[in-house]
């Protein structure tokens, strides 16, 4: 997945920033991981998890079903898996990851629109704050339970 462009959009008030991306492709075949309930996958820098335990963990997503494959090859069905956050990927100890609208259609970027609420790699993050948004930085945010993420935050 290739960052084409970058961009912030600032939302609320007080405002709080998101991170806005072009990309070339957004990346399929995904690998999951698991641990602790989480389910994490990472390919070219794109970052997808779900967070599922099992039986009577099962009204995420209206109940629907997800079809994920494993790192080792194995189909697994997730039946209503929940929607997680960054803290709690970090705090489980899988790779950092930063929250961000991703669309890989141009004209829906410069509307300010994304198909996708979606998670890049803090590497891929750092390169498209680096190359296309020099009055921003990424910050990291310490949050409840321990938990901490990173946000796009304008330079001082």
């Amino acid at each position: 997945m290739e960052i084409l462009a970058a961009k912030v959009r600032a939302e609320g008030f007080p405002p709080t920033y998101r991170l806005v991306l072009l990309v070339d492709k957004i990346p399929s075949g995904l690998r999951y991981r698991h641990k602790e309930g989480i389910w994490y996958a990472e390919k070219d820098g794109f970052v997808n998890f779900l967070y599922w335990k099992g039986p009577h963990n099962e009204g995420g997503f209206g109940g629907r079903d997800f079809e994920i494959t494993t790192v080792e090859g194995r189909k697994v069905i997730l039946k209503g898996p929940w929607s997680s956050r960054p803290g709690v990927v970090h705090k489980v100890g899988f790779p950092e990851c930063v929250e961000a609208s991703i669309t890989t259609r141009r004209e829906d970027f410069e509307k300010g629109y994304a198909s996708l609420a979606g998670y890049v790699t803090l590497s891929k993050a750092r390169q498209a704050v680096s190359r296309f948004l020099p009055d921003y930085r990424l910050v990291k945010q310490l949050g409840r339970n321990g938990e901490w993420s990173w946000i796009v935050q304008p330079k001082a």
